[in-house]
């Protein structure tokens, strides 16, 4: 038995209306630099709530915890050793220092 055309599919019986509606948003990747790492980790011993940084931040709950959970001393290490890469996304130094200088990274 075939379907004619322009039959629409019917959703299933225990399938919301809402699912149904609206189309799966993928959320776009989003890398924080250490500025917004720092005040993540201060926020969260303020006593801010980690799904609310989340939301603002638009990452997973799970990368907060993750930040939270590395803490501090990771950060400072990095940045202690690292001056001038105040805005770098990564925890990875330059092949190039003289090229980094140059730049004013």
């Amino acid at each position: 038995m075939t379907r004619p055309m322009y039959q629409v599919p019917k959703p299933h019986k225990n399938a919301s209306k809402k699912a149904i509606d609206t189309p799966i948003a993928k959320r776009k990747k989003v890398v924080l630099n250490f500025v917004q790492r720092e005040e993540i980790i201060t926020k969260k011993k303020n006593g801010y709530c980690p799904k609310k940084r989340s939301l603002d931040y638009m990452v997973g709950l799970s990368t907060i915890y993750d930040i939270i959970a590395k803490g501090s001393a990771e950060l400072s290490k990095f940045r202690t050793d690292n001056p001038d890469s105040a805005i770098r996304f990564t925890f990875k130094t330059s092949n190039y220092p003289l090229l980094d200088e140059a730049l004013n990274l």
